[in-house]
């Protein structure tokens, strides 16, 4: 899977390890368990993959810690946790521990607002390294379909957003996914980047539900809306900083709840 967005490799995003979206399909690489700590490992040889998720309502990070070694492979480095003397903050906001399905630790951060740009600090082994994050993800939010509509299985789906980013390189991701309620019902589908121009369109043969689930049948959806764009993490007054494949992906995301159909008209919600 090539998760080069940029010439910079692009972080993993670990809070999609644990399933917050089928994006995760396209853009998240998993690392190993087994975590050790960073107890006497230089910041230099330090790599942050940093996740900062705008979902409309907060703000979430999560940043996952490995050590690089010079004979270790950079695309399966070793996660580790911090050591019990050091921190992280974002804006002023501690970082709490969360382990994943697979045992990687991630370092969780939620604020209340989206800022332009934010500034992360990691206390390591006495010394304290401060990285400024600017983040330039154009908010937005989703026009159509309507929050509960109905979207036949039979028809193109179109979705639109507002405002549009023409002049943005970036894609815009659609994914529609499976409502995790415990039935399983639409077959997952690989996300689609599309030109961030406000519109676009899912095509109906793309949405399949699973085998032995009655065409008819209607099944509780999320449709979801990314912009995305990958960034460095600068250390402020040319600090020596993390490692130099240490990134940051910012993830501006808007979902919607819908309800996939098996029938031919549509209806456009309340």
């Amino acid at each position: 899977m090539d998760r080069q967005l940029t010439s910079k490799r692009t972080p993993t995003l670990p809070v999609f390890c644990v399933g917050t979206l089928s994006l995760a399909l396209a853009l998240c690489g998993c690392r190993p368990n087994d975590p050790g700590t960073l107890c006497g490992i230089d910041i230099a040889d330090t790599l942050a993959d940093v996740l900062v998720l705008d979902s409309g309502s907060t703000v979430r990070f999560e940043v996952a810690l490995f050590a690089i070694s010079e004979d270790a492979q950079i695309d399966a480095p070793i996660p580790r946790e911090l050591c019990s003397s050091d921190s992280l903050t974002v804006n002023g906001t501690s970082a709490f521990l969360r382990a994943g399905p697979n045992g990687q630790p991630s370092y969780v951060i939620n604020l209340e607002r989206a800022s332009p740009q934010y500034t992360l600090v990691y206390d390591h082994d006495g010394s304290s390294t401060t990285f400024v994050i600017d983040v330039n993800v154009p908010a937005f939010e989703v026009t159509s379909p309507n929050p509960g509509a109905e979207v036949p299985r039979s028809q193109d789906l179109t979705v639109s957003w507002s405002p549009k980013a023409s002049e943005r390189e970036e894609p815009v991701i659609l994914v529609l996914d499976d409502e995790i309620d415990g039935i399983e019902c639409l077959q997952a589908i690989d996300p689609l980047l599309v030109p961030d121009v406000g519109e676009a369109t899912i095509p109906a043969d793309l949405v399949k539900v699973f085998d032995g689930v009655e065409p008819e049948f209607s099944c509780a959806a999320q449709l979801s809306v990314a912009r995305l764009e990958s960034t460095e993490l600068v250390a402020r007054g040319g600090a020596t900083g993390l490692h130099p494949d240490s990134g940051v992906l910012a993830l501006t995301l808007r979902t919607i709840e819908v309800i996939s159909t098996g029938s031919a008209e549509p209806d456009t919600g309340p």
